[in-house]
């Protein structure tokens, strides 16, 4: 009993102490009630100082005995809310218990709650099958507090305990309405039961009023119906998934279902399982067969590939075992010879065609063991080939580090010393980067090093405002570096590239200075030549430079030109007057008529000769193009001078 929750026996109760406090009378109807006559506090339970052992043991117990309209009785647990037709084991244990206590004269009926004592907040429904209007045995109870006279014994008030036990209060209309929709829920109404049919099942329900107005309750109602159905349709969506999972189950572990079984066979065994039962249409237990057929089916193929496997390594290793296969042995060539090995007794279950494959799995491993012999062969090379690379380099650092090797070098300087060198050598025929290409790059280094010194260098004489010239010596140039801070960053074959670089600069400058000289001269030459021009009209050929000279002191193109230079200019001019080209044109037509007179008498005594008279119209025409290339020289001269 102690396990069941249930209490202990009750102590005995000092004679007369509960009966002074306590008075016990009846209302109008019959009902009983009690006073307190000390508090003045009346109440329709009986007070535990009253309540007798068997009282605490019906507490105690959640079930509660009700009768049908017509007369059966059921019973209801206020707890679970779960109703039954047969007396509960709980139920059972309480009436034993009581009996015991009472001795064998009580009986189970006297036992059995009175009205009074049923809990006033149970809410009673019948098991599934029973009629839907019945009457509890239960009686609603409730303490009242009142002031009535010792002499009135006043009772408790019935609306009181109406309404603070039968109809509870609510915070909020939300949560009444989630009380009637529980209720329904609680009460065990279908979803498509009528408006009529609910109703009568649960009138008598304390959470029927949580809603006043009737309206609100057939809302509530539609409202809890829709949900309901939707909560039920997903409740048998679950327990559906879950028939045909345990239907796919059972399929698998009892392996009925074989590669090759069809529906039909399967049906026929299983038909009375309750697996199949479980599940409600039979296109979906042909399409969960489908699915364990196409699994079955799988694995029975992954068995007969890892069978097929196992054959064939045994296969290879027959042919393992022969020398005479290798990589390029035939067919028609390697089966005699294994049939030879095993002295025709091959392994059960392998036949021709299983050899054949094995051959062919045989003759790829060989060839990739070869693919693997030839790339550790070419790493091997591609190791020794960056070996030599790298000795090639240590011949150039050698090389560098005695200033042989420098920004200015060449391949065709250095080619001489280099093809002596082992290192070189090994380089031959190599592929990859020749020991041309990592020359070039050594050279490109040194030169990329040779410009920051270079910029170095410049920043060092710029500081100091020296200028390099062509007179420039390698003390003086060695020495205005020493005093800068930076010139332990500078390497001393760097230092002497960069000093012939700069008086190469340097040389390259005074030649341009010179040929700028060269052009003013001239053009100052030319404004002389146009000067004297302006006069020469009055000359004649007897005319001499000492007796205009006089004439031109005061002019100022005569001071720009030397001494030296006014004859030749002065004879230039004089030349080209009007009257010496006329002279100078006479002898030439003279010259020419002597020369044409001449190679007439030769072509008369050399029966006129096509090839003379080839030859001289070759030498005019060389004469002519002479003429033009120099006069094209003079036009380009004379247009610098003026731009000058």
């Amino acid at each position: 009993p102690m396990g069941m929750g249930l209490p202990p026996p009750a102590p005995p109760r000092p004679p007369g102490s509960a009966s002074t406090r306590w008075s016990e009378y009846k209302d109008a109807n019959g009902r009983t009630y009690w006073h307190n006559n000390e508090t003045g506090t009346a109440t329709w339970e009986k007070p535990h100082e009253l309540k007798e052992y068997a009282d605490m043991m019906w507490a105690a117990c959640p079930w509660r005995e009700h009768t049908t309209p017509e007369g059966k009785k059921y019973y209801y647990n206020n707890v679970t809310k779960v109703s039954a037709w047969v007396k509960p084991k709980e139920f059972e244990e309480v009436e034993k218990l009581i009996e015991q206590h009472n001795g064998p004269s009580a009986t189970p009926g006297n036992a059995t709650p009175a009205a009074s004592t049923t809990p006033a907040d149970a809410t009673t429904a019948p098991p599934s099958g029973a009629p839907a209007s019945l009457s509890s045995a239960a009686t609603p109870a409730a303490e009242v507090d009142g002031t009535a006279a010792e002499e009135t014994k006043e009772k408790p008030s019935e609306d009181s305990n109406k309404n603070d036990n039968d109809e509870p209060t609510y915070a909020t209309p939300e949560e009444a309405r989630e009380a009637f929709k529980k209720m329904l829920t609680d009460a065990g109404v279908k979803t498509h039961w009528t408006w009529d049919k609910a109703m009568r099942l649960v009138q008598h329900d304390r959470h029927y009023n949580a809603l006043r107005k009737m309206g609100e309750k057939k809302q509530a109602f539609n409202t809890w119906k829709v949900q309901r159905a939707k909560e039920e349709k997903d409740e048998q969506r679950l327990k559906s998934k879950q028939a045909r999972d345990a239907f796919k189950n059972f399929l698998l572990d009892t392996n009925i279902v074989k590669g090759s079984s069809t529906w039909l066979d399967v049906q026929s065994l299983v038909r009375d399982t309750d697996a199949y039962r479980a599940v409600e249409r039979d296109r979906d237990r042909k399409d969960i067969f489908e699915v364990v057929l196409l699994q079955r089916q799988r694995e029975e193929e992954e068995q007969k590939k890892k069978e097929h496997q196992e054959k064939l390594a045994k296969v290879q290793e027959l042919f393992q075992n022969v020398p005479s296969v290798t990589l390029r042995t035939r067919w028609r060539d390697a089966r005699p010879a294994l049939l030879e090995k095993v002295d025709n007794q091959l392994p059960e279950g392998i036949d021709t065609l299983d050899l054949l494959e094995g051959f062919e799995l045989h003759i790829a491993a060989l060839q990739r063991e070869q693919d693997s012999q030839k790339r550790v062969q070419r790493e091997q090379m591609r190791r020794e080939e960056r070996l030599h690379r790298k000795a090639f380099e240590e011949l150039l650092d050698e090389m560098q580090e005695s200033n042989v090797l420098n920004a200015d070098s060449t391949w065709k300087e250095l080619f001489g010393m280099i093809k002596l060198d082992f290192r070189f050598k090994n380089m031959l025929g190599q592929p990859g980067s020749t020991c041309l290409d990592l020359f070039k790059l050594r050279v490109l280094n040194l030169r990329e090093k040779l410009a920051v010194e270079e910029r170095i260098i410049k920043t060092i004489l710029e500081d100091a405002k020296y200028d390099v010239t062509v007179n420039t010596t390698w003390e003086e140039f060695i020495e205005r570096l020493q005093s800068h801070a930076r010139f332990v960053d500078l390497t001393a074959i760097n230092i002497k590239i960069a000093l012939r670089n700069m008086l190469q600069d340097a040389e390259n400058a005074e030649r341009t200075r010179r040929k700028h000289e060269e052009r003013k001269q001239k053009k100052k030459e030319k404004e002389f030549k146009a000067m004297l021009k302006k006069h020469a009209h009055r000359w004649s050929e007897s005319t001499t430079w000492d007796e205009e000279k006089k004439a031109f002191e005061k002019e100022a193109e005569f001071a720009g030109v030397p001494d030296a230079d006014q004859l030749r200019l002065f004879e230039a001019v004089k030349e080209r007057q009007p009257w010496k080209r006329k002279e100078d044109s006479d002898d030439d037509h003279r010259e020419k008529r002597r020369h044409r007179h001449h190679s007439e008498s030769e072509d008369s005594d050399h029966g006129h000769r096509g090839d003379s008279h080839s030859d001289d119209e070759h030498r005019k025409k060389r004469s002519k193009d002479k003429k033009k290339k120099k006069s094209k020289r003079k036009s380009k001269h004379d247009s610098d001078d003026e731009k000058e």
